[in-house]
């Protein structure tokens, strides 16, 4: 179970996140200590203020969702686990746990799903978050660990569609071990707000990790995305694409960092972030970035940001199509490349239909 506090320390806001297991009370998040951020990367100013706003947020859902946790509605499940030795199985894991608790308003739910797979383990494990608007304020703060043996393959995704009165948090670690492959599908749909950080560690030689990432977002939505590739071992490779779509005021914030250790020879990195928007209001940031420690790497991190080419929806209209349609068929082309590239076909029609529903 995951308990969180913030505190004061020297005017600086600090959100630190605890979990209670067998031998006692340990730290999973890293104290934020946004204050000294500006500091250290002058660029990032706008940035950590954004991501402060983000948490004192959250903190004021928490406050107010005091009564009702006293009351007792808070989701106390047990963790997901699915481990898997020496054997090929698919398996669909659905945070029901976390629907059912979202359902209402004025609900805070946190679960933890653990994946292990032993040595050859294949799997496929799909997570979905899912619950409808309701009027009063309700948390998602969550987390996701992923343990992968050697030559273990994992195809591992996550379908996040909240109602618009949920505030969601998550934390996700991957862990990557000698031959092993990593698909990891993320999206992000739903929710008023939603912070997350992704973390893969390739923590053996020839470990894989392939990232794809889709968000679209209308309204006033807001996503706060963060991810960590981390090659500690010689002859790794990783491979993240993140797709992002915003219409009416929506706000997208990514930030990347590929991190190559000392003597992680060969490694093999690319990082790359497209952002197409809809609306003159809406506004996307990404700030990818390297950090290299070895001199035989490959490794390749860019951005970009875009607006529908009225050309393009020219071309469309005089053949006929709505303009509603025409716009409709050019997100579905940019987010294809993401598409794609997960391997469910039904995850794959999903989204279509997310797409569709968001443009109508």
């Amino acid at each position: 179970m995951f308990f969180r506090r913030q505190e004061q320390r020297g005017g600086e806001l600090v959100v630190i996140a605890t979990q209670r297991r067998r031998g006692g009370r340990f730290a999973i998040v890293e104290s934020q200590q946004l204050g000294a951020i500006g500091a250290q990367r002058a660029r990032h100013h706008e940035h950590a203020a954004l991501t402060r706003a983000v948490l004192a947020e959250i903190g004021r859902a928490q406050l107010r969702l005091r009564t009702q946790l006293a009351a007792g509605f808070v989701d106390r499940t047990p963790q997901a686990r699915a481990v898997l030795r020496g054997q090929k199985r698919e398996s669909r894991i659905e945070t029901q746990h976390a629907l059912e608790q979202l359902l209402g308003a004025g609900r805070l739910a946190a679960p933890h799903t653990v994946i292990v797979l032993g040595k050859g383990a294949h799997a496929t494990v799909i997570e979905e978050q899912l619950s409808e608007t309701a009027d009063a304020v309700s948390l998602h703060a969550g987390a996701t660990e992923v343990f992968l043996g050697e030559d273990a393959k994992l195809v591992y995704g996550s379908m996040q569609d909240w109602g618009r009165n949920v505030y969601h948090y998550s934390n996700q670690r991957a862990s990557i071990g000698r031959g092993a492959e990593l698909q990891w599908i993320q999206t992000l749909l739903g929710a008023r707000m939603v912070k997350t950080n992704s973390y893969f560690n390739l923590a053996g030689s020839g470990a894989q990790a392939f990232v794809h990432g889709f968000m679209f977002g209308d309204q006033r939505q807001h996503f706060h995305l963060h991810t960590l590739q981390r090659h500690l071992e010689p002859h790794t490779t990783s491979d993240l694409l993140i797709k992002c779509c915003l219409k009416d005021k929506a706000r997208s914030v990514y930030q990347g960092l590929i991190q190559v250790a000392e003597g992680a020879q060969r490694t093999d990195a690319y990082q790359a972030n497209r952002n197409l928007l809809l609306s003159d209001q809406a506004r996307a940031d990404s700030i990818p970035g390297l950090e290299i420690l070895a001199n035989d790497v490959r490794c390749t991190h860019g951005a970009t940001l875009g607006y529908v080419e009225p050309e393009h929806l020219y071309y469309l209209m005089a053949r006929g199509l709505p303009r509603v349609a025409a716009q409709r068929l050019i997100v579905e082309a940019f987010f294809e490349p993401v598409i794609g590239r997960i391997p469910l076909e039904t995850v794959r029609e999903r989204l279509r239909g997310e797409i569709e529903r968001k443009i109508d």
